[in-house]
């Protein structure tokens, strides 16, 4: 399997972007279920 190449560049004005951790998220659900993961909504939280 190979690894994604992850890189982060600087706005044209010189600001750095800000990406909220729930789009992350998402992101990372959506790909999961591209790679035939299950979605379990019923899983909030780990068990201690």
């Amino acid at each position: 399997m190979s690894r994604a190449n992850f890189s982060y560049h600087n706005l044209p004005d010189g600001s750095s972007a800000v990406v909220r951790e729930d789009t992350i998220e998402s992101g990372c659900i959506v790909t999961l279920q591209a790679l035939k993961h299950d979605y379990r909504p019923d899983i909030t939280h780990l068990a201690a």
